[in-house]
């Protein structure tokens, strides 16, 4: 059957085709002779695994045309970022004068 591998970084992304045996586990994805190193060095750093965005455990059965995504760390926690910007866009309203005064 085949498969997809896929990694993704700002700017760049690896991806490569896989032929592996009808029931074959993750975790076979791993010990693939022909998976590019980047692939592999990603694969080792990552926090974990997903097949087409669901969390995978690397006992979970592959079927043909499965997508691997292999996950990376967040940089940042979403919630702060979005605090951060929100804080921002405030004080730059507030500094061209359109303060919180609004019509209703």
């Amino acid at each position: 059957m085949k498969i997809e591998v896929i990694a993704a970084w700002p700017g760049r992304t690896e991806r490569q085709l896989l032929e592996l045996p009808e029931g074959a586990s993750l975790a076979s994805v791993r010990l693939h002779p022909a998976l590019i190193p980047a692939l592999q060095t990603a694969w080792d750093e990552a926090p974990g695994l997903a097949v087409y965005g669901q969390r995978a455990s690397l006992s979970q059965r592959l079927t043909e045309g499965d997508r691997i995504e292999i996950l990376r760390s967040l940089k940042a926690d979403p919630k702060e970022a979005r605090r951060a910007r929100a804080t921002a866009q405030r004080a730059a309203r507030k500094a061209k004068g359109e303060g919180s005064s609004r019509s209703v």
